[in-house]
C-alpha cells in the first residue's frame, strides 16, 4: 500500500511540473540573399529560413510576428504571408526601407519569444545574370514547350525586364530565377542577345542560338552515282612468222610468234 501511495504521489509531482519551453526561433537565412535600392513604393516579399518557427501548437496568427528595421533604428511590425517550421515568407513596404544602399535587420517572435536578429544587405548594383537555359533551341516539331527559356540571376527588382537583342521580351517577377517565352519574331537561325535590365543598369550579356532544323534521313541520303566499268583494251593477237614480227610491233599489234617446230 506504502508503494502505491508513492507512486501516485510522483505521478502527481511529475503532472504538475511545467512543459519544458519550446526552443526561441532562429534565422539563418533570407531569399534573397542581398537587397537592392528602390525608387518606387511597392510591396516586397522575402523568404526567412531557419528553425523553430512553428515548434508546436494552434494555427493562431498572433502567434508569429514579423519586424524589420534599418540598422540602428527602432524595429517596425510587417507582414507575414505563410508560416513553416523552417521559413516564413513575410512583406513589407520598399519604402523608406530600401531607398539607400546599407543594412536591413529583420528578427521574428513566435509565442512573444525573440528570434536573433538578421542583417541583410542592401545594394545599389546593376542586375546579374549567371546563366540561360537552354543556350540553343532547333527549329523542329510543333512542341512549344521547346521555346521557355530560364534565366538565373542576382540584383532583380519587380521593375527589372528581360531583352533579346535590344529589344524588351518580357518581366521578371521572382527573385533571382525566372522563365519567360522566346519571342516568335526570333524563332529563326542566328545567335541573340540577352539581357536582364532595372534602373540600375544592366547585366552581363548571354547568348541563345536558335539551330536549324536537324535533316531528316531522306534529306541525309545522297545518291551514289553507279560509274560503268571500265572497259578492258583491246589486244590484236597475230601470228606471224619471226621475219615479220618486227613490223608489226611497230604498228602497235601485239604479236605471238608463231613457234617454229622442232625437227625429228
Amino acid at each position: 500500500m506504502t508503494r502505491v501511495r508513492h507512486l501516485l504521489v510522483s505521478l502527481f509531482v511529475f503532472a504538475s511540473l511545467p512543459a519544458p519551453a519550446a526552443p526561441p526561433p532562429v534565422i539563418t537565412g533570407v531569399r534573397p540573399k542581398s537587397l537592392v535600392t528602390f525608387s518606387t513604393h511597392t510591396s516586397f516579399g522575402i523568404t526567412i529560413y531557419g528553425q523553430h518557427f512553428w515548434p508546436s501548437g494552434a494555427n493562431i496568427p498572433s502567434r508569429w510576428e514579423f519586424y524589420v528595421r534599418r540598422q540602428y533604428l527602432p524595429f517596425q511590425r510587417a507582414l507575414i504571408g505563410g508560416v513553416a517550421d523552417t521559413f516564413l515568407e513575410c512583406w513589407f513596404d520598399s519604402l523608406p526601407l530600401l531607398n539607400s544602399p546599407g543594412t536591413l535587420e529583420i528578427m521574428v517572435k513566435v509565442d512573444g519569444v525573440a528570434s536573433n536578429v538578421f542583417p541583410v544587405r542592401i545594394t545599389s548594383d546593376a542586375p546579374t545574370l549567371a546563366w540561360v537555359q537552354p543556350n540553343s533551341i532547333r527549329i523542329q516539331g510543333t512542341d512549344d514547350t521547346r521555346w521557355k527559356v530560364w534565366l538565373a540571376g542576382d540584383n532583380w527588382l519587380t521593375t527589372t525586364t528581360i531583352w533579346v537583342d535590344g529589344v524588351q521580351a518580357g518581366g521578371v517577377f521572382n527573385y533571382d530565377k525566372q522563365q519567360f517565352t522566346w519571342p516568335a519574331n526570333l524563332r529563326k537561325v542566328g545567335t541573340y542577345k540577352v539581357q536582364i535590365r532595372n534602373e540600375h543598369g544592366g547585366s552581363e550579356i548571354r547568348t541563345v542560338q536558335v539551330l536549324a532544323p536537324t535533316p531528316s534521313y531522306s534529306d541525309r541520303t545522297t545518291m551514289i552515282k553507279v560509274l560503268p566499268p571500265t572497259p578492258t583494251p583491246a589486244f590484236a593477237t597475230l601470228k606471224a612468222h619471226s621475219r615479220s614480227a618486227a613490223a608489226l610491233a611497230a604498228a602497235g599489234a601485239v604479236v605471238t610468234p608463231t613457234p617454229t617446230p622442232k625437227k625429228p
